[in-house]
């Protein structure tokens, strides 16, 4: 079966970013606290540790 390009899987734009720990996560959510506090009070369903690093900044 021939494939063309149009095929092939596209990268992402978003960079890969990863977070090692807790306080990386929440230092991150802070810088964008107004879109975070938008999905926090929606009816996403988030991940554990993100529930934890929203939870974190909260008690800042």
């Amino acid at each position: 079966m021939h494939r063309s390009n149009n095929d092939t899987p596209r990268e992402s734009s978003r960079p890969n970013v990863e977070h090692d720990t807790l306080e990386e996560a929440a230092a991150v959510i802070n810088e964008n606290r107004e879109l975070w506090e938008r999905i926090a009070d929606s009816d996403l369903a988030l991940s554990r540790p993100v529930k934890r690093a929203l939870e974190a900044i909260d008690d800042e």
